[in-house]
């Protein structure tokens, strides 16, 4: 349910750091998508378990997942990079953080050079997992990074907040899955606004090309 707020957490960033110019033709239809989403997960929720701090640290995933969205829109659409330069310089960032963050919690602790030798075994162990583990990793990353390039990040984390209710309806038609009314209401409810959204999209950007070519 926490997870459909990423639209609006993005939407968010993106405004503040000026990255797009949202207007109330954009922001009510991914509204809409959240509030249908988180409708549905509503419905879907069962027993008595809950936690305050399960929620905080959730909402602090969204948020922080938001962000390096955002900022991955700055990199590839502000400076000019591709997608591939962009990739490398953040896997460079990433990998020394990493590393640090190895070091101190996993590394010393448990002993430091013989760490490292377990670590190494592993992968002498199981090659091909890790070496297709890596491989995937990267082609996340970079799909990611070309999609925002495309469409930018609103667009990509709305996408994803969409694509739950089109899992929702393969499971339906390959097996078997029961949805309940309320649920078929609050899904149908948001990709009628995703689909406004879109439509809202595209007539922006048709107006900003009919205004570059008015320019030539």
């Amino acid at each position: 349910m926490l997870k459909a707020l990423n639209p609006v957490v993005t939407m968010v960033f993106t405004m503040a750091m000026g990255i797009e110019q949202v207007k109330s033709t954009t922001i009510f239809p991914i509204l809409g998508v959240t509030v249908g989403i988180m409708f549905t997960a509503i419905v879907e929720t069962s027993g008595p378990k809950f936690s305050w701090w399960g929620v905080f640290l959730f909402l602090l995933s969204v948020v922080m997942d938001a962000a390096r969205f955002t900022l991955s829109d700055k990199i590839v659409n502000s400076s000019g990079l591709d997608s591939t330069t962009a990739l490398y310089y953040i896997s460079i960032l990433c990998s020394v953080t990493l590393g640090f963050a190895a070091l101190a919690v996993d590394i010393l602790p448990a002993g430091g050079g013989a760490r490292i030798a377990q670590a190494a075994q592993l992968c002498v162990d199981h090659p091909w997992i890790y070496t297709f583990a890596m491989v995937l990793g990267v082609l996340v990353q970079l799909t990611g990074l070309w999609a925002i390039q495309q469409v930018g990040s609103l667009t990509v984390k709305t996408v994803a907040c969409v694509r739950n209710a089109f899992v929702v309806l393969a499971a339906v038609i390959l097996y078997g899955e029961r949805v309940t009314f309320l649920q078929f209401c609050g899904y149908g409810f948001a990709l009628s606004c995703f689909v406004y959204y879109t439509q809202e999209k595209a007539k922006t950007a048709a107006a900003a090309a009919r205004k570059e070519s008015s320019k030539v």
